[in-house]
C-alpha cells in the first residue's frame, strides 16, 4: 500500500545496490555553500522479486531538482506506469521523500532509492 505523505522509506531487505552513485558531470558544491548545479548518478536498485531493476541521474540546477533521467527502468507487469508518476512527484517535492505507487510498490522503493543515493552523491538536503 502508498506509504503517506511525508513517511520516510527506507530499503527493503530485499533489493541490493548494484552500483554505487556517483557524480556524472558538472557537479559543483564546496565550502562556499554555492547553490549545487549538476548531473547526479543514482545506484541501480535491483529488485529480487522479478520486477525490474531502476537507475536514475537527477539534475539539479541552482540547488533546484530539474529533471529525473530513468538510466535504467526495467519493469514488468505494467509496473512501469509508476515511472512518470513518481517523476512528477520528485519534482514537486523536491526530495525523494515521495509515495509509492499502489501495485508497484517494490519498483517505486527502487526509483526512490536510487534518487536517495544521487541526492546524497550531491551531497543535496533539499
Amino acid at each position: 500500500p502508498p506509504t503517506s505523505a511525508g513517511s520516510q522509506i527506507a530499503a527493503p531487505a530485499h533489493s541490493a545496490q548494484t552500483t554505487p552513485a556517483s557524480r556524472t558531470s558538472g557537479g559543483s558544491r564546496g565550502a562556499t555553500s554555492a547553490p549545487i548545479t549538476g548531473t547526479f548518478h543514482g545506484a541501480n536498485f535491483v529488485d529480487d522479486e522479478g520486477w525490474g531493476n531502476v537507475q536514475v541521474d537527477v539534475v539539479i540546477n541552482s540547488g533546484v531538482i530539474t529533471d529525473v533521467v530513468y538510466v535504467q527502468a526495467n519493469a514488468t507487469d505494467g509496473r512501469d506506469r509508476a515511472f512518470p508518476i513518481l517523476r512528477q512527484e520528485t519534482l514537486a517535492a523536491q526530495s525523494a521523500n515521495v509515495r509509492t505507487v499502489s501495485r508497484a510498490t517494490f519498483t517505486s522503493m527502487a526509483y526512490i532509492n536510487s534518487v536517495q543515493s544521487a541526492l546524497d552523491a550531491a551531497g543535496f538536503t533539499g
